[in-house]
C-alpha cells in the first residue's frame, strides 16, 4: 500500500493476484501474503480458499493501523496459527481447517496449537479496549472469523456501522484528495 503526499492511500502490489469465480475446487497455492496476514484456511495449507483471505487480511492491516503493531508475529505458520487461536479461542475452529492442517505435511506430528489455557488478555477485545469505539472493534471482529464462510465480503464490510461515524465528511474528502492526486499525475505525464 502507498499513501500519496495528500493523504490516499492506495493498493499498488498485485503479485500474487488472481481471478477467482465460483468454482467448485478451484484451487490455488497456500503462499499469496505475508504470514502476519494470512488467514486460517492458508496457515493451514488449505488451497481451496476464497476471497475471505483478502477480508482477514484487511482485519489485519485495520488492528495495525489503529494499535501501530501487528496483530499476529509469528515466525513460522504454526506459531502463528498459535496466536491467532489464542485470540479467538472461543470460537471453534471449521472442521475443514482442522482437515487441511491434519493432513499438511508440515504439521505432520504437531497437535493442533489450541490454546490450554485461555488467556483472556490476548483477545481482540482486549488488544483494542483502548480505542473506546464498540465500531471499530465490531469491525475488526467480523473481519477476523475463523471461518471464512462467516466473514463478510467487502461490500458488506462498507455498509458496517464503523464507516457510518465519519461516511459523510470522509467520502467528499476523499474524493477531492483524490482528484488533486490525479491532476497531479496529469502534470507529471
Amino acid at each position: 500500500m502507498l499513501l500519496s503526499k495528500n493523504g490516499v492511500l492506495k493498493i499498488c502490489d498485485f503479485g500474487f493476484a488472481r481471478l477467482t469465480g465460483n468454482l467448485p475446487d478451484q484451487r490455488f497455492t497456500d503462499y499469496v501474503s505475508t504470514r502476519w496476514y494470512r488467514a486460517p484456511e492458508l496457515l493451514v495449507g488449505d488451497a481451496n480458499y476464497s476471497r475471505p483471505v483478502d477480508v482477514w487480511a484487511i482485519g489485519c492491516i485495520f488492528v495495525e493501523l489503529l494499535t501501530g503493531r501487528p496483530l499476529f508475529t509469528g515466525d513460522t505458520d504454526y506459531e502463528t496459527l498459535r496466536q491467532v487461536l489464542q485470540t479467538f479461542f472461543s470460537e471453534d475452529m471449521p472442521e475443514q481447517l482442522k482437515a487441511a492442517y491434519n493432513v499438511n505435511p508440515q504439521f505432520q506430528g504437531a497437535a493442533l496449537p489450541l490454546s490450554p489455557e485461555l488467556e483472556l488478555d490476548h483477545t481482540l477485545e482486549v488488544k483494542l479496549a483502548f480505542l473506546n469505539s464498540n465500531s471499530a472493534i465490531s469491525f475488526a471482529r467480523e473481519c477476523l472469523r475463523l471461518d471464512p464462510r462467516k466473514r463478510p465480503n467487502c461490500e458488506e464490510l462498507m455498509a458496517h456501522d464503523y464507516f457510518n461515524d465519519f461516511r459523510e465528511w470522509f467520502e467528499d474528502e476523499i474524493q477531492s484528495l483524490i482528484e488533486i492526486d490525479n491532476q497531479e499525475a496529469q502534470q507529471v505525464i
